[in-house]
């Protein structure tokens, strides 16, 4: 049964991240999300956990330096983007997240990317597709920590059947509101994260 499950899963996943096309270039995927956005949906926190679900985790981000769940205590909220090389509206809202990211006081907020095709289902890390994160975060200047799905992560990152997708968490790591699938514009992200963080501030 367990064997079963883990094909069902893998095989979903995949079917989920075909969705996304593959390419690299950031003007022309900017383009292309402005006029066919990926998805325009809003799922439960339940699809990624409980409010009170915590994110424990070691890993390490795409130039190898350690990183843990002790990155949340620096900021009331962090906005973690799951995101994937392949998936052009993943990378063409990476500019909108990278300004956001300069323009918010980190100590409210801060941003995250996680790259779900940094490992494959059992865990084993792509250096390609590391070296492609690393490029794609410094040429759309999203210069915040891209963590790869290592240890803890990975069964987290397993959950994901659609990315984009955005989770917040608070200064404990815990869940809050809901997760977001699918990208956005400068704009709709702000107005998404001032409504989060407020509720987070309360």
């Amino acid at each position: 049964m367990k064997k079963f499950t883990s094909l069902f899963l893998s095989i979903m996943l995949c079917l989920a991240l075909c969705a996304c096309s593959d390419g690299n270039d950031v003007s022309e995927n900017k383009s292309e999300t402005t006029t066919e956005p990926f998805v325009y949906e809003t799922t439960t926190a339940a699809a990624v956990g409980s409010k009170a679900e915590k994110l424990s985790f070691e890993s390490e981000d795409i130039y190898g330096n350690k990183v843990s769940d002790s990155i949340f205590k620096s900021s009331k909220l962090t906005v973690i983007n799951v995101w994937g090389t392949f998936c052009s509206p993943c990378i063409a809202e990476m500019p909108y997240l990278a300004e956001l990211s300069d323009e918010y006081n980190k100590a409210d907020v801060q941003f995250v990317g996680l790259v779900i095709d940094a490992a494959d289902y059992y865990g084993n890390i792509d250096d390609s597709i590391v070296e492609d994160a690393r490029s794609i975060a410094e040429k759309t200047k999203a210069d915040y920590t891209h963590i790869l799905p290592m240890n803890e992560l990975l069964v987290f990152s397993n959950s994901f059947f659609s990315v984009p997708t955005t989770v917040f968490v608070n200064s404990e790591g815990e869940l809050v509101s809901s997760s977001v699938v699918g990208s956005r514009d400068k704009e709709e992200w702000k107005s998404i994260i001032d409504s989060v963080l407020e509720g987070v501030s309360k």
